[in-house]
């Protein structure tokens, strides 16, 4: 028990850090850095396709903004060089640049 408390005290720390410390489109980059670790860990620096399995609305409640933000935000990256999006098909560009953005 202690040990799920703790697990959850530090999402929980991590989740106000994210909040208070950074703007929503780095915390957008981050969001995206992490679904990519998790979901294609094979990804590396290559450009790769995926397919969001989320509307901008949900991304938007999962970092803490609304989907105009989100909007927004994705063309910020795409005018960077860092994706192109369409709607729920998203092409990762520069990888790099991507955690630059999120570790801003």
């Amino acid at each position: 028990i202690l040990g799920e408390m703790t697990r959850n005290l530090s999402m929980m720390i991590n989740l106000v850090d994210q909040l208070s410390l950074k703007d929503a489109h780095n915390r957008l980059a981050q969001w995206l850095e992490s679904w990519l670790v998790k979901n294609h860990p094979d990804a590396g620096d290559r450009d790769v396709l995926i397919v969001l399995p989320y509307t901008q609305s949900e991304v938007a409640a999962q970092i803490g903004t609304v989907r105009e933000v989100v909007s927004r935000g994705f063309s910020r990256m795409e005018k960077e060089g860092i994706l192109k999006a369409s709607g729920k098909r998203v092409t990762i560009i520069s990888r790099g640049k991507l955690r630059e953005m999120a570790n801003a």
